[in-house]
């Protein structure tokens, strides 16, 4: 499977993020109350899900694929969140169309905070760049073996033609001795 380190750019959006809402960190907490349940400061949410992503891109491979196989079917934003964060963090081709479709649903989901759904629709354009990228990648790669097969065959027609030549060469070369004697 083809594997890409692309960590250092998701920590760098994760940075801008933090910096862009850094004002939420002096506010006081306070609560919404809405008909259900009281639900916790957006700013509050949006850290949890940052400090979630530290946590999650920290993991190995190994810990990342034990953490998929035992959250089995996410249920809540929270552990969507939590799986789109996984999938992402597999570095593999196969993972990041899963965890862009969460983050894309995530980005739309009404009941999230305006920063959450932010949040997830910055990781979903991220992994949508990284698959676009790796799409490009792999169709350069497979026009470089079109190319270097296509240098091959020239090179090839090529000794052929000087080995045509160098015989017409040798042919007159020998008509012409003859001719003189």
């Amino acid at each position: 499977m083809f594997q890409v380190s692309m960590s250092s750019p998701l920590l760098v959006i994760a940075a801008l993020v933090l910096v862009t809402l850094a004002g939420c960190a002096t506010q006081p907490q306070t609560t919404i109350e809405t008909p259900a349940d009281a639900l916790t400061c957006t700013c509050t949410q949006l850290q949890n899900w940052l400090e979630l992503q530290r946590k999650v891109l920290a993991m190995s491979n190994e810990k990342v694929e034990q953490q998929l196989t035992s959250l089995g079917e996410p249920k809540g934003p929270r552990q969507l969140f939590y799986f789109g964060l996984l999938h992402q963090q597999l570095d593999t081709f196969a993972g990041w169309p899963k965890a862009r479709d969460v983050f894309r649903q995530l980005a739309e989901d009404a009941r999230l905070a305006k920063e959450q759904r932010g949040l997830a629709a910055i990781l979903e354009r991220y992994n949508q760049s990284r698959i676009n990228w790796y799409l490009q990648h792999r169709q350069l790669l497979e026009n470089n073996e079109t190319l270097k097969s296509k240098l091959r065959t020239s090179r090839e027609e090529n000794d052929l033609l000087e080995q045509k030549i160098k015989a017409i060469t040798d042919l007159e070369t020998s008509i012409s001795t003859r001719k003189e004697q």
